[in-house]
């Protein structure tokens, strides 16, 4: 299997495992039980009543969902009457969907509700349908369907794996600048008002146009949209930062491969300065095995997980 570049985990923690973990494995996802170690306990800054670590596969990629089990009075990291556009974290992750209704109904059966119900609009040369659904713990999932032109050489059964992944940030050079450290090429670069009804995804459809404009890029190392980086703002509104934290639930983190993690490190540090790093390059076992990993920290506080395989 070829390894994906870009983020190819995502770490989620969650108080409703079942849940999640039927969404997932009644779309075909492969299932695995890990014990949380010590060190992974230590490395996602997990509290020790924390225990259940499941991986999640999609079938036919490298693309996995980390699902950890916490407690129910674990803070959100977005909680659920948050603005869409308020800065801070990770916001979602996406998904495609052959079909909006089916998705509708596919999400509200798993426990999910709509946040935004699916919005037809136009995303440069493609007409999309784009909804986002919110569980309990504050995760959000969007899920797309392309209704013209057909995608092209991407097949999947119902929903696709996890493609893209959104933060909202308080100032998109800033963030964009640290993903290109990382090695992330921008292949969309946007500013303007969104068209069509376009700003309903953002619940931007009731703000006046002027303040309604946002700034929107696209990254990946290879510019591609398989396991890319999207970062949005909102340059003329002010909006307060959703606090930091080490460990909440929600989307904990995401999960980078990368080739040389000690000399990425150190540019990174050269570049911001040693608080850039959460936690430091070592060995440690993650998910069953060593690897080298550390985590960083993004201008607006998300936490992404570096690591060598």
């Amino acid at each position: 299997m070829t390894r994906r570049t870009g983020f190819n985990q995502i770490v989620l923690t969650t108080a409703q495992p079942n849940q999640l973990l039927r969404f997932f494995v009644e779309l075909g996802w492969s299932d695995k039980t890990l014990a949380l170690g010590v060190d992974a306990l230590d490395y996602w800054d997990s509290p020790r009543q924390t225990n259940d670590l499941r991986l999640l596969q999609a079938p036919g990629t490298d693309c996995t969902v980390i699902l950890i089990t916490c407690d129910n009075s674990i803070p959100l990291y977005r909680p659920l009457n948050s603005m869409i556009i308020q800065p801070g974290g990770l916001f979602d992750f996406n998904m495609r969907t052959k079909n909006a209704e089916f998705a509708v109904d596919y999400l509200t059966t798993h426990g999910w509700e709509m946040l935004v119900d699916p919005v037809p609009w136009q995303f440069g040369a493609s007409s999309v349908k784009e909804m986002l659904a919110i569980q309990n713990d504050g995760i959000v999932l969007a899920a797309m369907e392309r209704v013209s032109p057909p995608l092209e050489g991407i097949e999947f059964d119902r929903f696709s794996d996890i493609f893209n992944a959104t933060q909202i940030v308080t100032d998109i050079k800033a963030s964009s600048d640290f993903f290109s450290a990382l090695g992330f090429n921008t292949f969309v670069d946007y500013q303007g008002n969104m068209p069509g009804e376009g700003p309903r995804v953002l619940g931007l459809q009731d703000t006046p146009v002027k303040e309604a404009e946002i700034c929107l890029t696209i990254s990946h190392p290879s510019g591609l949209m398989n396991g890319s980086i999207e970062l949005i703002s909102t340059p003329n509104q002010t909006v307060e930062p959703l606090p930091e934290r080490s460990f909440g639930r929600g989307i904990h983190r995401l999960r980078i491969p990368v080739d040389n993690l000690e000399g990425l490190i150190q540019d990174l540090v050269s570049l911001y300065g040693p608080e850039v790093v959460v936690k430091s390059a070592q060995q440690r076992t993650i998910l069953g095995e060593k690897e080298l990993c550390s985590t960083v920290r993004t201008p607006d506080g998300a936490r992404i997980d570096l690591y060598q395989p």
